[in-house]
């Protein structure tokens, strides 16, 4: 066997079940939002929450028929409040980018609720990757939060003001709010318009006036 070939065999893995891509075949429907949108998903990567893996774990009504259990047929879906694209973007993180892609630049509506969402169901590996948007973009040591110090535009403070908005009612934002005051408090650019910041909470915007009084 020539070198290229022994580097292109597979692995032998042996018998049995393979450790992460043997998945149950049971599927699990779910109706997000208001509008009821359902989603057919594998119950295996519903496991990766600890919300759904408790779920699971109760024992069903024994001899009832399989279309009258929660989550088995169109007409008997589980009902979740959650936004379908910010659950989606969770599920992202299981399913891989081919299956369920990120937007190519994802908004910070959307990344926070992708974060929301994580941290209600516990989805561990979808809060991972929405914190890590977050800290890409709103901390001292990231080059595209240093870039907007020096030139920022119209499109990109909105960011920032959206992060402020957002940490009033989301957990888990406050630690980019400091990052976030700092761009908008150096901002010249857009500073005098005030259709950019009308939707401020009166808290937020005397923050902000007190950064940026000389």
């Amino acid at each position: 066997m020539t070198a290229a070939a022994a580097t292109s065999a597979p692995q032998k893995l042996g018998s049995g079940r393979h450790p992460r891509l043997y998945s149950e075949g049971e599927h699990v429907i779910l109706s997000l939002g208001a509008q009821g949108c359902l989603i057919r998903i594998q119950r295996a990567i519903l496991g990766y929450s600890d919300t759904f893996r408790d779920m699971f774990s109760l024992p069903h009504v024994q001899g009832a028929p399989e279309e009258r259990l929660e989550g088995m047929s169109d007409d008997n879906p589980i009902h979740l409040p959650d936004d379908p694209e910010h659950f989606c973007g969770v599920l992202s993180e299981y399913y891989g980018p081919t299956v369920i892609p990120h937007p190519r630049e994802p908004s910070i509506e959307y990344i926070a609720g992708v974060l929301r969402v994580a941290k209600k169901y516990g989805f561990t590996l979808a809060e991972k990757w929405a914190l890590k948007a977050l800290h890409s973009e709103f901390s001292t040591q990231s080059r595209q939060w240093q870039d907007a110090l020096v030139l920022p535009s119209r499109e990109y403070i909105q960011r920032p003001l959206t992060l402020v908005e957002l940490a009033r009612r989301d957990g888990g934002l406050d630690k980019f709010l400091e990052s976030a005051f700092y761009l908008l408090c150096t901002d010249e650019t857009c500073a005098d318009d005030e259709s950019l910041y009308e939707g401020l909470h009166a808290d937020d915007a005397l923050r902000l006036m007190r950064g940026t009084r000389p």
